[in-house]
């Protein structure tokens, strides 16, 4: 039994086959759920507000609303602020807005290093797939260097530069980050390359308390 009022259906109307999205209903809707996942004290700010059109915005394709925004629909997010802004929330509250095949499974950072220290290489199978799901890797800069019977690996390095390779080809997955790091402190975490990945392959997005 669905436990919601509100279906992703009811955020939008059909018009000419074109899905028009009633903003106010977008909201009530991330609501809904937020009181659900997160409990009933809830509430949207309007701070939050303008962070959920971005993320919206980006999530539907809306082109005309991303250029004003200066998003790009060839690159991922990356969801950038300290611990308690909200970063993974943002991300689980915008997934129902997403069309299927780029829609995100959501895996930790700190999950990812330990799962390579229990089966090593073959984590990077079903991730690197041309056929997988997109991911957003969650809470960047929190895992160790894992290790797997003696070989080193720094996992999200590892994932971050194989999306960068892909990074002209369309059709191929795209990848998300939250992390609680500045550039700064991503590049003394990462190296140099890394930020310079980062910077070519995320949109930025700041989330503030």
């Amino acid at each position: 039994m669905n436990p919601y009022k509100l279906k992703i259906t009811d955020t939008y109307t059909l018009v000419n086959q074109t899905k028009m999205y009633d903003l106010d209903q977008c909201f009530a809707f991330i609501q809904e759920r937020g009181k659900a996942i997160f409990g009933y004290h809830f509430t949207l700010t309007s701070r939050q507000k303008e962070l959920f059109y971005k993320l919206i915005a980006y999530a539907i394709d809306d082109q005309k609303v991303m250029a004003s925004l200066k998003l790009s629909s060839n690159k991922g997010l990356l969801l950038m602020g300290e611990e308690g802004s909200g970063k993974t929330a943002f991300m689980r509250l915008t997934q129902s807005f997403y069309p299927h095949k780029k829609n995100y499974d959501i895996k930790v950072s700190r999950l990812l290093a330990q799962d390579f220290s229990c089966k090593g290489y073959e984590i990077f199978t079903p991730i690197f797939a041309p056929n997988a799901k997109c991911i957003c890797l969650d809470n960047v800069g929190k895992e160790f260097i894992a290790k797997h019977y003696g070989t080193s690996c720094d996992v999200i390095y590892d994932i971050v530069e194989h999306f960068y390779e892909q990074r002209y080809d369309a059709s191929y997955p795209k990848l998300h980050i939250t992390t609680a790091l500045s550039p700064t402190e991503l590049e003394k975490r990462y190296g140099k390359k890394f930020r310079n990945m980062v910077k070519e392959l995320f949109n930025v997005i700041v989330c503030e308390r």
